[in-house]
């Protein structure tokens, strides 16, 4: 499950990113160093991002 409000970390960069919505297809999420939101199919967003606990 990808909650709102979570910090999630690219695999491969290691850079962060804050969900700011989430759907059973869709997730859009924004980069610590950028203003704009980037929406994704939600399983591409799972095999590239983990969660950071």
């Amino acid at each position: 499950m990808i909650d709102i409000d979570t910090i999630w970390v690219n695999k491969e960069t290691r850079k962060s990113v804050l969900v700011l919505w989430s759907s059973d297809e869709l997730v859009t999420y924004q980069a610590a160093d950028s203003q704009t939101p980037v929406p994704v199919r939600k399983f591409i967003f799972l095999q590239d991002f983990e969660e950071l606990l």
